[in-house]
């Protein structure tokens, strides 16, 4: 196997071990073989979410499964470092999520929590909820093959807002407030610490007994600008503004 691992890259639940053969089925199976139209003898990336990746070559490729021997020894990928951030979403409509999802992975969410809140429009039951975090697992580990990240979005079962906030599950905790005098998100992201979690409100925001309810625990408000943003686009801004800050942060902290 060259230095270089091949571009295209899938997600696998199996251990990277040298000569063994894993096999990928349904969506991996699908998106090999009738989109890409690759053979027997054609080489991907395989990497399982523990911040490593291994060429592996086809061996058998049908229309529902796919097998590929790993060549070589799994090497580093490409890893999202401190502060992990948790996202937690207010349920808003299906399509928006599935874009949050996406879009957050891709810029280094470590993991996603869609939460039910007070002005929620979408309701969610105990069938639908399980088939939601399966349909959002599956996003994410897309995003991650195309972002090239080796490491893992978790996709956590929905919770309500009430169960949330008295269980502050980072760090540092943020909830975002619109119309608030809370400090600017730009100057909330600490140099230094291990995670962060941004509580986002639905369409509507959040009820003012949510925010008195999140500082009373130990929340701190912050602001997203001068302007109201759109559910979805203040999950993503969000995800932007810790993961670039924190960058910034490392590189201020790199010996020269």
């Amino acid at each position: 196997m060259p230095d270089q691992l091949p571009r295209h890259r899938f997600y696998t639940d199996t251990q990277l071990t040298s000569d063994e053969d894993v096999t990928l089925s349904d969506g991996a199976a699908a998106q090999i073989t009738r989109v890409l139209r690759m053979r027997p003898g054609d080489t991907i990336t395989l990497f399982n979410g523990d911040g490593s990746e291994v060429g592996a070559r086809i061996v058998e490729a049908g229309r529902r499964s796919v097998v590929a021997r790993i060549e070589g020894e799994p090497r580093p990928g490409v890893v999202i470092g401190s502060p992990h951030v948790h996202l937690l979403q207010s349920l808003i409509k299906a399509d928006q999520l599935d874009l949050v999802v996406q879009k957050a992975t891709e810029l280094g969410v470590s993991a996603i929590t869609a939460i039910k809140s007070d002005h929620s429009v979408v309701k969610l039951s105990a069938d639908r909820a399980i088939s939601k975090v399966e349909r959002w697992q599956r996003i994410a580990i897309e995003a991650l093959e195309q972002s090239e990240r080796a490491d893992f979005v978790q996709i956590n079962d929905p919770i309500t807002f009430r169960e949330l906030v008295g269980h502050p599950p980072a760090s540092v905790n943020l909830i975002a407030a619109e119309r608030s005098d809370g400090v600017d998100l730009t100057h909330a992201v600490p140099a230094h610490g291990e995670s962060i979690s941004i509580l986002i409100g639905p369409e509507g925001g959040f009820s003012p007994a949510e925010i008195e309810r999140a500082v009373t625990n130990g929340w701190s408000p912050v602001s997203m600008g001068n302007t109201i943003l759109r559910s979805e686009t203040a999950g993503i801004t969000a995800v932007a503004v810790i993961r670039a800050i924190a960058r910034m942060h490392h590189q201020q902290h790199e010996p020269s």
